[in-house]
């Protein structure tokens, strides 16, 4: 039999084996608060490779994060007090910037972003003249085209693995609970999947029509995105889970332990968990292949 010691250690291998080497660097992005700043680095899943590729001015942080299919860029929101959310692109060779960070003209205060499995779009939630809307752009700033703008509150919207259809959180005009959708949340259509009392982050995997979601508290939840039925419920003791490439994996942000707030990856086959990141002040974060 297996030393436990030899199996986590087996195990941290064969993530590391699987996911390291990408073409645009180490698969994982995260966000780390520094004092009045923040910075986003990159970093493979088994700890190796850590490396700042972004820091913002002062008075200044990071709202969303992430990484496109394939690497070689990362897409994030960034804001300070008195200007409004803007959409950047920060291309990389390898884990190294290529030139500055760009901004994106046309749309609104973007709350986040999102990037297309395949194609050079992004699905953003953002607010215009206090209208929410779910809209897309592509990655060079042109084709701004609004997909949603019925809703008091309009947010979260990630792409599913077709590239076609999408999920968001919905608060209806006219009161009730947030609304977990798909497209145009017709529930004749089966598009309205799930009522949810609050949403702090979402998910989507990358192989399967699956959601992760932490609704209101520090746990999260696995919802099927085609039938809206509930897998798990509450499995992970954490916030703002995030699917590796093969669905196997979830990064997430532990839920403001007493040493402090760590990066951790659970294993959707063992159950088993285990810390990437030392104690710090974490934003947030993405995994792509």
């Amino acid at each position: 039999m297996r030393s436990a010691l030899a199996v986590v250690a087996l195990g941290t291998l064969a993530v590391a084996a699987a996911y390291a080497q990408t073409g645009g660097g180490p698969p994982i992005a995260y966000v780390k608060i520094a004092g009045n700043s923040a910075e986003i680095y990159l970093v493979n899943p088994d700890g190796t490779g850590l490396k700042k590729v972004y820091g913002t001015a002062s008075k200044r942080t990071i709202g969303s994060v992430d990484l496109k299919p394939g690497g070689a860029e990362i897409a994030f929101t960034e804001f300070g007090v008195g200007s409004p959310r803007v959409v950047k692109i920060l291309s990389l060779n390898g884990s190294t910037p290529a030139g500055q960070a760009r901004t994106l003209i046309g749309p609104c205060g973007v709350d986040t972003v999102d990037y297309h499995p395949t194609d050079p779009v992004l699905i953003i939630s953002d607010i215009c003249n206090a209208s929410p809307r779910i809209a897309t752009i592509r990655t060079d700033g042109s084709g701004y085209s609004v997909l949603q703008s019925t809703g008091a509150y309009l947010n979260k919207a990630r792409w599913l693995k077709d590239g076609i259809s999408y999920v968001y959180v919905r608060a209806p005009i006219d009161g009730g609970p947030l609304q977990l959708c798909k497209n145009s949340c017709d529930a004749g259509n089966g598009e309205l999947l799930q009522t949810v009392g609050g949403m702090w982050s979402m998910d989507v995997g990358r192989t399967a029509n699956i959601l992760l979601h932490d609704s209101g508290g520090p746990y999260i939840s696995k919802v099927d995105a085609d039938a809206g039925a509930v897998i798990s419920t509450n499995f992970i003791n954490g916030t703002d889970g995030h699917f590796s490439a093969d669905d196997r994996y979830i990064l997430y942000e532990t839920p403001h332990e007493a040493r402090g707030d760590y990066l951790h990856i659970y294993d959707n086959t063992t159950g088993l968990t285990r810390r990437l990141t030392t104690k710090g002040d974490y934003g947030p974060k993405d995994w792509r292949q």
